[in-house]
């Protein structure tokens, strides 16, 4: 039985050892003093909760959630200690050509529908979703992952949604209003098909549609078993935290396939470990119309994929990094105007990622340097570079899943591609390096341009920064001139803002904002000067400072227990230049 304890801060019983934002709160991987691996699941708390409800929350019976091993209550939120278990997603086992059969649908959909009602009935209701991305697969037993106090945004059809992909592996968007001509349904049996149309009826509350649920019984011949794929990679909660939220938002787990194939060429890397390189001659286009043509070989693991390429014509061009196992790929595309754009698919959904925008355009005539990094359980990064002035622009994209890749090309006639190829990646630190021209800020988001040794970002950045930087503004720009979000090593978040009225301010991130400290600089902000920013980190006390000219500013915070910042992110809306 769990054992439910109160007044206490996590951080106290645990060893934070990665945090992740998702939904209304975070998951954390941690470590026991014991040394077990636990998982820790936050839930924001708006008020009191009633007598009772941790120990109802620590010995919930019978219900499809991730076992709790215990409860922790603190002033503004709630944590569920979950343990390891033997799981695999949902989204893993069904798709398209492998979805479930009847049998095995419904009893699916009877069990989350009975646990989403059960937990909406506690003395203080719990909320959770019934996206696939949402549930794990224990054997035949499902479980939702994350639940909480407050209803998940944009998740309110999700119920209704979920027994059509599980009998068709298709993921809707919004309830059908007809499903009598659906050629997806045509071999489900007649009760189910009326209790899909009994979820897609927006008068039918939860509690409607499950007792139809629970009346439903199916002939023998709808337990035939689907076919499974013939790889399968066994996935717990023990596995790495971003595998996990690569899985809950979306992205497709697979086993590894077979290594590359062809003759690999042994190189000797910087570092001193040996890592294979394959490449081929050249890849052209000679054909009207579009044409596609891959590498010779696949790959898997961290992998650096590069090749020059020049286009007669300003025309699109594309390519893709695309799993030999599952329906997913990522990439960049060159539309018709030289803009570059990265790409994510699965499931056949597109997903558009950064963009260059009008910063960087390609253009006919020119060559280019163009390179994927593809390093497991961390975002996929691009870099394009003009040949002839050095100009390069960088972008992140999202995590893939694990998988075995091929690289294929989609070009038209006038399109060359010289010396194309792939190598092994032995140390993840140095390309990063390389990647960004080593210049000492880390883009985990968005797009830059780097040029002449200014480091560009574009709107919607999200920057690992230095403890000392200096950064510019264009002069028309009119804002909060800096945000730094920064995160301790206990999981604890602060912001720092400057903005546009000459206040400089600390705050605690939770699930309220706290104020920490204030202060004022002695000018305004002037649009066509760097400013530079230092903070000084101490275990108990945080200083920054701030100048601009002769603008001048400074704050100091007395932490309450010592802290250390592991980590400085600097966001922005807009472009703004940035220098060590």
């Amino acid at each position: 039985m769990a054992e439910a304890k109160h007044s206490r801060r996590y951080y106290e019983w645990f060893q934070v050892e990665d945090v992740i934002s998702f939904f209304n709160g975070q998951l954390i991987l941690a470590r026991s003093k014991e040394g077990n691996q636990v998982y820790l699941q936050e839930m924001k708390k708006t008020r009191s909760l009633p007598p009772g409800s941790t120990e109802i929350l620590a010995n919930l019976e019978n219900v499809q959630m991730v076992p709790v091993l215990d409860v922790i209550e603190e002033e503004d939120r709630v944590v569920l200690v979950h343990p390891t278990v033997s799981a695999e997603p949902l989204s893993l086992l069904v798709n398209r050509e492998n979805h479930l059969n009847p049998v095995q649908a419904l009893n699916i959909y009877r069990k989350l529908l009975r646990t989403m009602i059960r937990l909406s009935r506690l003395p203080l209701p719990l909320h959770s979703t019934m996206d696939p991305r949402n549930i794990i697969m224990e054997g035949e037993r499902p479980y939702l992952l994350f639940v909480s106090f407050e209803k998940f945004q944009g998740q309110d059809q999700q119920w209704r949604l979920l027994l059509y992909f599980l009998l068709t592996g298709i993921r809707l968007e919004a309830p059908l209003a007809k499903l009598e001509d659906d050629p997806h349904l045509q071999e489900i049996p007649a009760p189910l098909k009326s209790l899909l149309s009994q979820c897609m009826d927006p008068k039918k509350s939860m509690s409607a549609v499950l007792q139809q649920a629970e009346q439903v019984r199916l002939p023998s011949s709808s337990r035939k078993t689907v076919a499974k794929p013939a790889k399968r990679l066994r996935l717990g909660l023990g596995i790495a935290l971003l595998l996990l939220i690569g899985v809950f938002f979306g992205y497709q787990v697979m086993a590894l396939g077979d290594a590359p194939a062809g003759e690999e060429i042994a190189v000797q890397k910087p570092n001193g470990k040996a890592g294979w390189k394959k490449e081929v001659s050249r890849i052209s286009f000679e054909n009207e119309g579009r044409n596609m043509q891959s590498l010779p070989f696949a790959f898997q693991g961290a992998t650096h994929v590069y090749g020059e390429f020049s286009q007669q014509h300003q025309q699109p061009f594309t390519v893709t990094l695309a799993s030999e196992n599952i329906s997913a790929s990522f990439g960049l595309h060159i539309d018709d105007e030289g803009q570059v754009r990265l790409f994510q698919k699965t499931n056949g959904e597109t997903f558009s990622l950064a963009d260059s925008g009008d910063a960087f355009r390609l253009k006919p005539g020119k060559t280019y340097r163009m390179e994927i990094y593809y390093v497991p359980q961390n975002p996929f990064r691009v870099a394009i570079t003009d040949k002839g002035t050095g100009e390069k622009w960088i972008a992140t994209g999202e995590v893939p899943m694990d998988s075995t890749y091929r690289v294929t090309f989609q070009g038209a006639k006038g399109t060359l591609v010289l010396h194309p190829g792939a190598e092994q990646i032995t140390d993840h630190r140095s390309s990063l390096a390389q990647w960004r021209g080593h210049e000492p800020f880390e883009l985990t988001a968005g797009s830059a341009v780097l040029t002449d040794g200014k480091f560009q970002a574009k709107q919607k950045a999200y920057i690992r920064v230095p403890e000392k930087f200096s950064f510019q503004r264009s002069k028309e720009y009119e804002g909060d001139p800096l945000q730094l979000e920064m995160e301790s090593t206990d999981g604890s978040r602060y912001r720092l803002l400057w903005s546009e009225d000459g206040k400089l301010e600390l705050h605690r991130l939770g699930y309220q904002v706290e104020r920490l400290a204030t202060t004022f600089l002695y000018g305004d902000w002037q649009g066509d000067l760097p400013a530079k920013v230092t903070l000084v980190k101490k275990p108990r006390q945080l200083e920054v400072n701030v100048k601009q000219g002769s603008n001048t500013g400074q704050l100091v915070y007395e932490y309450e227990r010592p802290v250390s910042l592991r980590s400085i992110y600097l966001t922005s809306e807009s472009d703004l230049e940035l220098k060590e």
